[in-house]
């Protein structure tokens, strides 16, 4: 399983409500961790998403201070900034249509596909 956790966490979406998903590593814009996503300067603090809400939107000028300006809009453009304080940010299996995480769909984000032989075809 620690073999295959990077690989598998990209496949869980983080929904915004209270803000407390961690900025870094949770997956919260639907494009993956920032922490991957990012390749400038990554700092180690803990921070979480809703620290860069500002009067119920989303902070630009504290998001440029960490993030390239395209992701900027993105977040701007897509994210609806944390608003739910007494709820806990929802967990979403993006790899199955409900939403929740089941073996099989981990298993086929995981294995390794071969093609199809068709070397017996003709017996």
């Amino acid at each position: 399983m620690i073999v295959v956790r990077e690989e598998v966490e990209h496949n869980i979406w983080w929904q915004i409500k209270a803000g407390i998903s961690s900025f870094w590593f949770d997956n919260w814009t639907r494009l993956g961790a920032i922490y991957y996503t990012e390749s400038g300067e990554v700092r180690e603090e803990e921070i979480e998403v809703k620290d860069f809400v500002i009067e119920g939107r989303c902070d630009e000028e504290k998001l440029a201070e960490y993030m390239f300006t395209e992701m900027v809009e993105y977040v701007k453009d897509n994210i609806i900034p944390p608003y739910r304080e007494d709820q806990n940010d929802k967990v979403w299996w993006m790899s199955s249509t409900e939403g929740d995480f089941t073996i099989k769909s981990a298993w086929q984000i995981v294995r390794i596909k071969n093609e199809i032989g068709t070397d017996f075809d003709f017996i």
